[in-house]
């Protein structure tokens, strides 16, 4: 949020008897960034549904022109600051020196997809249809039982809705370890996690999401500075589990057990009725 829409909620804040925050990541910016009392906070994890269990179709392979086993990472989300794709971009040469076949797909758009598309233009990335930018496509969740890792390099992420679908459709995780990341993606067992190191340079276009102030780091979850995954670590953790089918398997399998105790519809609507109920 710009810095107007900080003071409005500020301000609000004030006249709210009870905050639901999504991750505990949340909670942690609002009461030692914000300010407020943890007693008037309560953490509710998002709920998602499940994808299309009877989804066979190979839609997105064939946008892409490519056959089933053809390694595929995925990147589904809006193409702006918090995201950090520019990290994924920056991984991609040192993936291909371990795995030349691997294709990339990068869907989503936003204020940001101009500028990215003149990074994988500089990197080289766009000479062979090996990347490809495929915008806003209906669906995402099922097209995301096609890709083999999907890659969330996000510099700010209060929790990630992205990432509870593709665990729901047991599609293993690789992340950055910042914010609300964490408490989705158990690193070593449903993803990995890749700390941040890298400095953020700030694209200003229009429309674009500002830098945040502070993000809440994975490891200590302390306050500090926005930082992005290391493009060389982001790359080492993709090629890992590219390089390791079984893996990828069990990792996706423990993601959609995770994902069906923590992020269900049910669940949800269960924590929201105890909230207002004032039982939570």
């Amino acid at each position: 949020e710009g810095p107007f829409m900080r003071v409005v909620d500020r301000v609000l804040y004030r006249f709210t008897d009870l905050l639901l925050a999504n991750s505990e990541a949340a909670r942690i910016v609002l009461t030692q960034h914000i300010g407020l009392s943890p007693d008037r906070i309560r953490v509710v994890y998002n709920g998602m549904p499940k994808p299309n269990s009877t989804y066979h179709s190979s839609s997105l392979r064939r946008t892409l022109d490519i056959g089933p086993q053809v390694p595929l990472v995925g990147t589904v989300g809006r193409l702006d600051t918090p995201k950090g794709h520019i990290f994924l971009l920056q991984a991609i040469p040192h993936i291909w020196q371990s795995v030349p076949e691997a294709h990339f797909a990068i869907i989503g758009d936003g204020p940001l997809r101009g500028y990215l598309e003149g990074e994988a233009q500089r990197l080289g990335l766009l000479d062979d249809g090996r990347v490809q930018f495929l915008g806003f496509l209906p669906k995402a969740p099922n097209l995301m039982q096609e890709m083999d890792v999907l890659a969330h390099p996000a510099i700010r992420e209060s929790l990630g809705n992205v990432l509870i679908e593709a665990s729901l459709a047991q599609l293993p995780i690789v992340a950055s370890n910042v914010d609300g990341i964490p408490e989705v993606v158990v690193d070593g067992e449903t993803g990995l996690l890749v700390e941040c190191t890298a400095p953020v340079e700030y694209v200003p276009a229009p429309g674009a999401a500002p830098l945040p102030i502070v993000v809440v780091d994975g490891r200590t979850r302390r306050l500090r500075p926005p930082l992005g995954p290391d493009p060389q670590a982001f790359a080492t953790a993709i090629v890992e589990l590219l390089s390791d089918p079984k893996r990828r398997h069990q990792m996706g399998k423990r993601g959609y057990e995770r994902a069906q105790r923590y992020f269900g519809l049910k669940r949800y609507a269960r924590d929201l009725e105890l909230a207002y109920r004032g039982e939570l």
